[in-house]
């Protein structure tokens, strides 16, 4: 008999960890968990130490495109 090897092997090894990557992702972060967050901030509940960590200056940061000129409102 002739054996096969297994073609397998490290495709599953470089796959499996990406797929976990990814399933965490979902888990952790979903719109749900959104619409949450954001309603218990409207709230008046602070945003967790793990979420203010990941905020940064530039997202804060108004477009020209949306600016809205002095005086004009």
């Amino acid at each position: 008999m002739v054996s096969r090897e297994s073609t397998s092997g490290p495709a599953l090894l470089i796959g499996l960890p990406i797929a976990a990557y990814g399933a965490a992702k979902i888990i952790r972060f979903s719109n749900s968990k959104l619409e949450k967050v954001l309603a218990d901030y409207a709230a008046g509940k602070p945003l967790s130490r793990s979420l203010k960590r990941k905020l940064k200056p530039r997202f804060f940061v108004q477009s020209v495109k949306n600016a809205v000129p002095r005086g004009a409102g």
